[in-house]
């Protein structure tokens, strides 16, 4: 059918917005009680611990222990939900941790519950699903201890029950396939019977399982009478005798505590024999070593000289490499250095008296833990407020460097709104929004801090203070890569960075959220600002005025910079393709993904090698072979109207700009200010804010554009909220609104539209997309977009998903 017709686009439908911007209070604070047991996933991310404190989330007022999990990531800490059972609340205890930091088994107690708050019922929770799963379904018959496989698929405990379908009667260690959902007796003696075993480990995969017993019938070898360390291998059913000499000759004293490599090839154990190495003299409890493959025994518990260490020690840990083990002693010569005290000593294996003090302060021996990294986790008491001595949970990166794990998150959220603005919002692609604002329910001392608020609503100081402390000072600047893995903030707190002090004139300091370290950018916030990362977390891109950043004279003026992640090597950007710089200011970098290209402004005349009359331009370089281009209007000549704004796609094609210059393309609008693209491979100009008016336009002031990685949506705001629809309420003609461009259709639709599908009446600052160009974060007053929220006067960070894809409907020609 041949149809005259024109380009439409089905009209946009109310957004889904959520109000971001809604944290309250701001904790942070360490655990008020005890907090002695915890579990640690294989990167360290995620800490499960048990407290019995009453301040890590709001409305813990059961009294109880409960199981909390830490993300050191977003610096959040949730609690596991309780259950209604008994009629009464139920205490929970002694967490274990899968490597990825999905599944968390522990005990629960019954409503008896004992002194020592040792015995429960085991429980599986996925922090996935959100699901709690009993194991054991006897409260009568109360386990001691469970453990989870690295993998999250094995959970092995101790139980009496004769309700568990595995075979076994009496006092027992039992393993529960999650997958199968099965049952199976691991401590079998040679007879076929089952019998006790404590204190079990497991391998990563599930296969191996340590375990210590007085029973003399698990290995036809056991003559000793003591207790002894074992390894069950699932796999095979069958059962090793560990605590052995390299020689064979069993252990004269009882042996205890295993713990196993996560390859099921290393267990480290406690044992006061004096038969398992050639040189212990004593019956001190000290810590070995046992080596599956090649069937060596060695003494761990030595001083960095190699002598034996005449002290009790006890609670070995290998690490989640197996390369240490972490370990603590009651004295001094450990150390190798008289008053050195109790504490946590590391050992390196395969290096003989590699033991090194680690967290100073009274530590608890129970719990102990290396990540991947290296870090070291003990359970310390730490003198708090008025001189109480808590059980903190605490990790040490490097000598010194020592984070309080058990603590509340830095943020916690309720739908209230901000009394201050919200600013330089930025949204990565998984979700993750940061911006900053000196609001009192964020920041209770109204300092501007940069926050971080994940897909899950928790919200968290984005760059805090060294060892999980609060910043002392204010942020002005912040920047995200699209991975969300490493950001850039511009700071004043002087506890920002280790070694210097930013409380004067401030810096810009890079943060890798994965592994928390951080590095110097710029020095001197005074003159540093205008941050961007790159969205491979590679580069941070700034502008600067001052003069000692680099060694190349840069005439006094504001330059743009750009400086490499991690490796702090520093880049004069706004040059000439023969290294000459700019001799006006240059300002709003702009970096592509893999951070060669750069767009800036600037009104230098030597950049452009023509007068640009003080008119800001935009000037794009190519920092692989160094040159440099000067956008210019379709007729080839350059602005007589400054650029105000710019944005770069992360593919490094697209450029769209903000300019009030009448002549950038043919038939140009008289007045006011557009959105234009520009194709920087074709040369193509495309008028983006024409909207429905077409040469006509009103005088528009629109701003502020924002760019999805392959230039396929634009976003900006407008002060026009009847560009794509007639009808609007004529009051609303200058509050500002947000709308998103279509490049391939070319086709606009408004986003800011309230639940009713009107422009929405609150002002509108700044939007910015995902990636896709298909989520985006807004800065606005217009709460009123989100149900139940009360308007206000300040910039809150709102969230939406926003609709389908634009299509055309007609088209001139055949349909």
């Amino acid at each position: 059918m041949f149809l005259f017709g024109t380009v439409l686009a089905r009209e946009g439908h109310a957004q889904d917005f959520e109000l971001v911007s809604d944290a309250s209070v701001f904790y942070g604070s360490r655990a008020n009680d005890d907090s002695p047991w915890f579990s640690v996933s294989a990167d360290g991310r995620f800490v499960a611990f048990a407290s019995d404190a009453a301040n890590l989330v709001e409305g813990d007022d059961n009294g109880l222990p409960d199981i909390f999990v830490r993300d050191r990531l977003t610096g959040t800490t949730e609690r596991i939900p309780e259950l209604a059972q008994n009629g009464a609340g139920l205490g929970r205890v002694r967490p274990d941790i899968s490597d990825d930091g999905r599944w968390v088994v522990f005990l629960e107690s019954a409503s008896n519950f004992d002194a020592n708050r040792t015995l429960g019922e085991v429980l599986l929770w996925d922090r996935q699903e959100e699901q709690l799963t009993p194991i054991t379904a006897d409260r009568f018959r109360l386990s001691d201890s469970a453990v989870i496989s690295g993998d999250g698929g094995t959970i092995v405990f101790h139980t009496s029950s004769q309700l568990i379908p595995d075979g076994g009667t009496g006092a027992r260690l039992v393993a529960y396939d999650r997958t199968s959902q099965t049952y199976e007796t691991i401590t079998v003696n040679v007879d076929g019977e089952s019998v006790d075993g404590r204190n079990p480990d497991v391998s990563a995969d599930g296969r191996f399982v340590t375990f210590d017993s007085l029973e003399s019938r698990l290995v036809s070898i056991d003559v000793n009478n003591s207790r002894d360390v074992f390894l069950a291998d699932r796999q095979t059913d069958s059962i090793e005798l560990v605590s052995i000499a390299s020689t064979g000759i069993q252990s004269d004293g009882d042996s205890e505590g295993a713990s196993l490599s996560p390859d099921g090839l290393q267990v480290v154990f406690v044992s006061s024999g004096r038969t398992l190495v050639g040189d212990t003299n004593s019956n001190m409890d000290r810590i070995f070593l046992r080596d599956l493959q090649s069937s060596e025994t060695t003494l761990v518990s030595r001083t960095p000289l190699g002598a034996v260490v005449d002290q009790f020690c006890s609670n070995p840990k290998m690490s989640q490499n197996g390369l240490e083990v972490l370990y603590w002693c009651s004295g001094d010569d450990v150390a190798g250095a008289p008053g050195s005290g109790q504490g946590f000593f590391r050992h390196q294996v395969g290096v003989n008296g590699a033991a090194v003090v680690t967290v100073p302060g009274l530590q608890l021996r129970e719990t102990s833990a290396i990540d991947l990294s290296g870090a070291a986790y003990v359970a310390s008491r730490t003198e708090v407020a008025e001189g109480a001595s808590i059980a903190n949970i605490l990790r040490e990166s490097s000598p010194g460097n020592i984070e309080t794990i058990s603590r509340a998150s830095q943020a916690d959220v309720w739908p209230s709104g901000m009394d201050k603005d919200a600013t330089h919002v930025e949204l990565a692609d998984n979700g993750d929004i940061v911006f900053i604002t000196d609001a009192a329910s964020f920041t209770p001392d109204r300092n501007s801090r940069a926050f971080v608020i994940s897909t899950n609503g928790s919200a968290a100081v984005l760059l805090t203070g060294l060892n999980g402390t609060s910043p002392n000072g204010a942020d002005s600047g912040v920047s995200i890569s699209s991975n969300s893995e490493v950001a850039v903030v511009a700071t004043t707190s002087s506890n920002a960075l280790e070694g210097w002090d930013l409380s004067e004139s401030g810096a810009l300091v890079m943060l890798d959220r994965r592994t928390d370290t951080r590095q110097l950018v710029a020095y001197g916030n005074t003159s540093v600002f205008q941050v961007q990362v790159s969205g491979n977390g590679s580069f941070a891109l700034f502008r600067s005025g001052r003069d000692d950043i680099v060694s190349q004279p840069t005439n006094g003026v504001g330059q743009i910079y750009r400086t490499g992640l991690p490796t702090g090597d520093t880049l004069l950007v706004s040059t000439t393709t023969e290294g000459v710089p700019a001799d006006q200011d240059t300002e709003q970098p702009k970096i592509s993904h893999e951070g060669q290209l750069v767009a800036f402004l600037s009104a230098s005349d030597v950049l452009a090698d023509q007068p640009l009359g003080f008119t800001n331009h935009v000037f794009v370089k190519n920092l692989q072979s160094g040159q440099l281009s000067l956008l210019r209007r379709f007729d080839g000549s350059v602005f007589t109207q400054a650029v105000r704004s710019i944005d770069l796609s992360s593919d490094g094609r697209w450029l769209a700009f903000a300019t009030s210059d009448n002549g950038v393309i043919q038939n140009a609008p008289l007045s006011g200010s557009h959105i234009y693209l520009a194709d920087l491979a074709s040369g193509e100009l495309i008028w983006v804010s024409a909207g429905r008016f077409g040469p006509d336009s009103a005088n528009y002031d629109c701003r502020d554009p924002d760019l999805s990685s392959a230039g396929i949506y634009l976003a900006f705001v407008c002060n026009q909220p009847d560009l794509v629809e007639p009808g609007v309420n004529l009051d609303l003609r200058f509050v500002q609104q947000a709308y998103r461009y279509h490049r391939p259709t070319r086709t606009l639709e408004l986003v800011t539209r309230s639940s009713t599908g009107e422009a929405s009446p609150g002002e509108h600052r700044r939007i910015r997309l995902s990636g896709t160009g298909r989520n985006a974060v807004l800065e606005g007053a217009g709460t009123r977009l989100v149900n139940g929220i009360p308007g206000t006067f300040s910039y809150q960070v709102l969230r939406a998903a926003l609709g389908e894809t634009p299509e055309i409907v007609f088209t001139n020609g055949f349909e």
